[in-house]
């Protein structure tokens, strides 16, 4: 199939080699061969036939691995829940999750839906606990506030996550032997 050059704000379309898209940003260019590509993916077999994603809990889960590994894409599903949820549902292990069936992920979604806190709603509760903490002024609340590392560690070496990146000092002059 011939693609034939369609004008663009500021150049001309070439075509699609190699799934990339080719144009030249020059406005009054001729294009002498059109690029020559098979299918809309632009690969040289054609169309390929891609499966489609399971989605669950509001995210595409790989399909072409493990179940176990695959629920573990979900924000607030660890190993140790993706094991519970493929034993409540009688889930091989081993099984992939292109060999799912739609009833079993039908299932999934229903008890990810009915027993857990997943994505948004624990982000929002996770922010929500921070915000409780610093409108208390408590002392975590304090140290959440002012950026600084919660939980009792130190801060006069280290700490750079929490702090950010170090900022020199103007005018600190290093102290000569």
């Amino acid at each position: 199939m011939l693609v034939k050059p369609a004008p663009l704000a500021g150049g001309v379309f070439l075509g699609r080699v190699d799934g990339c898209i080719r144009f030249t940003t020059k406005p009054g260019a001729t294009i002498t061969s059109p690029v020559a590509f098979a299918g809309t993916n632009g690969g040289p077999q054609g169309p390929q036939e891609q499966e489609p994603m399971a989605r669950i809990a509001g995210v595409n889960i790989p399909t072409n691995k493990r179940v176990l590994i695959s629920l573990r894409y979900i924000y607030g599903i660890g190993p140790a829940n993706a094991k519970v949820i493929c034993e409540q549902l009688g889930i091989p292990e081993d099984r992939r999750v292109n060999q799912l069936t739609d009833e079993e992920i039908l299932k999934i979604r229903e008890l990810i839906d009915r027993e857990y806190r997943v994505e948004g709603d624990l982000r929002r509760e996770n922010a929500m606990n921070i915000k409780r903490l610093m409108d208390m002024a408590c002392y975590r609340g304090l140290r959440h506030r002012k950026g600084l590392p919660v939980r009792g560690q130190r801060t006069h070496t280290n700490a750079r996550t929490r702090k950010g990146k170090a900022v020199a000092i103007a005018g600190k002059k290093k102290v000569t032997k």
